[in-house]
């Protein structure tokens, strides 16, 4: 599993980022350009907006095969729809279908069905917030996180359904893409799905609302929507979901704790000067899982044996 985790794709795709290079050889300077070129009806002053960053993915040209394939998928699935919905929509720069006026255009109405997961904003203005704290204290709260992390599940297992189905899987691209637009999107599938667990203190195992907080997910996103792509391509649902369900959680932490994660390597080398800087160590911790998880945790996870005497 470590190694499918620590890839960042495990597919090729027809879709591609775009270049300025791409978009300026295609007629493509200004965000009203790029408005018109997918059907979207520009903004007073987009004219006057030049692109200089590369993205757009949306002008791939590979839409329509994505959205015929996200709708046969809806036709069994239709629970998923604003799932997906949410999860592909991040702006045009960033996601896969850009705006929802491109989605409603390419991808067929569901019947109204209420959306089964959604996002906890535990932070405002970098702190945590107080009437978050106050929720955490309700009888069910656990238990309605842990079920987000049902439906993640059973999001993955019709995955694997689905793609089982004729020639889908030749077409387990268009999941790979979704993984992509999780990356940009606070609101997409993998960013929302894991529950939170914890809290940030203060010195005196009070909780903080003073200091500056950074939310983050303590087995990182992508690591985690690439071996749930992965299971439900090789049928090892089972298996990667006890893993899943034991370690993916999300919190609040101190921002100076997390400039210390970003600064350690997966080997628990921390760089003093990458902390002094407030630099990332290149596939440390901010990005992958510690060594010691993979080589000790997983396996007891795996056998079921209990993790308290690690």
């Amino acid at each position: 599993m470590e190694e499918i985790a620590k890839t960042s794709r495990l597919l090729e795709s027809p879709i591609h980022r775009s270049t300025i290079k791409m978009m300026n050889a295609d007629g493509i300077f200004t965000v009203a350009d790029m408005k018109n070129k997918i059907g979207v009806k520009p903004k007073p002053g987009d004219e006057l907006k030049n692109i200089k960053k590369s993205g757009y993915r949306v002008l791939s040209g590979q839409l329509d095969v994505a959205a015929s394939i996200l709708n046969k998928f809806l036709e069994t699935n239709p629970r998923h729809y604003k799932i997906l919905k949410e999860s592909l929509t991040n702006g045009t720069r960033v996601g896969l279908f850009g705006t929802v006026e491109v989605w409603s255009k390419m991808i067929n109405l569901t019947p109204e069905i209420k959306n089964e997961i959604k996002r906890d904003n535990y932070t405002a203005n970098k702190k945590q917030k107080p009437g978050f704290v106050k929720e955490t204290n309700k009888a069910d709260f656990v238990k309605d996180q842990y079920a987000k992390l049902g439906y993640f599940e059973s999001f993955w297992k019709d995955v694997e359904t689905f793609l089982k189905e004729g020639d889908n899987m030749s077409y387990a691209w268009v999941w790979q893409e979704l993984l992509v637009d999780t990356v940009d999107n606070m609101k997409g599938l993998n960013r929302i799905a894991p529950p939170v667990l914890y809290l940030a203190l203060d010195k005196n195992g009070n909780i903080d609302y003073d200091s500056g907080i950074r939310e983050e997910h303590n087995f990182p996103s992508n690591n985690v929507g690439t071996l749930m792509l992965w299971a439900a391509m090789n049928g090892e649902m089972e298996n990667t979901m006890k893993v899943v369900s034991a370690a993916y959680m999300q919190g609040p932490i101190l921002l100076t704790d997390d400039r210390r994660i970003d600064a350690t390597s997966v080997q628990g080398q921390f760089s003093k000067d990458h902390y002094k800087f407030a630099k990332k160590i290149s596939g440390g911790l901010s990005v992958n899982m510690p060594d010691f998880f993979w080589k000790t945790v997983v396996p007891r996870i795996l056998s079921g044996l209990s993790l308290i005497h690690i």
